[in-house]
């Protein structure tokens, strides 16, 4: 195949070839530094097979990069992590990536469930609440039991400082109990632990 032209941008580039039905793969932009370290340019020969092993090197080193780069900013999940990637990239260089990850200790699911467990603890969320976000992260039942045993404080709590902060004056107005019941259901809190929650805010009153 001939390279007929290209286009750089963002340190990628973007090929068109004279044969294009001959390629093993798809065509996606490559590194420009991978691409430029082979002598390539418009006019050179490149085999389906050779093109097809570049693109393979420029996906998993982007994949890896971007990977880091996303971990730099905030705690994934693996399945929130792959699916992210696989958003960009080919599914073997997602594999690549997503190793790399495992082998460096960048991502570990126990601890990233542990971790967000509090977070959600801390943002008053409710057990139920918990359980379905940490589900959505895609992690194990057993990382997510694990996570939310180790919290000291439970919905009781959660709800009464909710009532103090949210809810408190709402209390006062007419149907106001009501309202706030179905409020706090609304966030997946249990009746019993509304109602304890209320009575201890009014007892204080």
């Amino acid at each position: 195949m001939t390279i007929i032209s290209l286009s750089v941008k963002r340190g990628l580039v973007s090929l068109e070839f004279d044969d294009p039905e001959s390629l093993l793969c798809e065509n996606r932009p490559v590194l420009a530094s991978l691409f430029y370290e082979r002598g390539l340019k418009k006019g050179s020969e490149i085999t389906p097979d050779a093109f097809c092993e570049l693109l393979a090197q420029s996906e998993t080193k982007r994949a890896k990069s971007r990977a880091v780069w996303l971990l730099s900013k905030r705690g994934y999940s693996k399945y929130s992590l792959r699916k992210k990637l696989c958003e960009k990239f080919l599914k073997p260089a997602v594999d690549s990536a997503m190793d790399f990850c495992e082998q460096q200790g960048f991502i570990n699911d126990s601890e990233y469930a542990a971790s967000l467990a509090r977070r959600l603890q801390s943002a008053k969320k409710s057990r139920r609440q918990m359980v379905l976000y940490m589900q959505k992260e895609g992690l194990r039942k057993e990382d997510v039991e694990n996570a939310l045993s180790s919290l000291t404080d439970n919905d009781c709590a959660a709800v009464r400082d909710l009532v103090q902060r949210k809810y408190k004056e709402k209390l006062l107005q007419e149907n106001g109990r009501q309202k706030v019941v179905a409020a706090l259901l609304r966030r997946g809190f249990s009746y019993e632990d509304i109602k304890t929650a209320i009575s201890l805010e009014e007892f204080y009153e």
